[in-house]
């Protein structure tokens, strides 16, 4: 039993559909973005549960003010607890990582 044919429309013109293609390496942006506090408190969820941290943690601390090398021992809703009785803004914090 011989099987259907299927369509196909005759292509008589030339096709240029890829004539323009995007890349996303010729606009360089050089701005520098901080992290949502969704992930800030995320990195610090991740912090305080590591077996690096058993009372205290030192960490670099990148904020909108600059960086700093602080030695944090707890945390409340909004602030970070230092372990020379400082306190830091989890708003203001940009980034945090481990100090190697």
């Amino acid at each position: 039993m011989k099987k259907p044919s299927v369509f196909a429309n005759k292509i008589d013109h030339k096709l240029n559909n890829n004539e323009e293609v995007f890349t996303s390496y010729q606009e360089k942006k050089d701005e520098v973005r901080g992290m949502s506090e969704i992930d800030v408190r995320k990195k610090l969820k991740e912090i305080f549960n590591s077996p690096k941290y058993v009372y205290k943690a030192e960490t670099i601390i990148k904020t909108k003010n600059g960086t700093l090398e602080k030695t944090i021992v707890g945390m409340n809703s909004n602030q970070l607890l230092t372990i020379d009785n400082g306190f830091i803004n989890i708003n203001d914090i940009l980034d945090i990582d481990f100090k190697n």
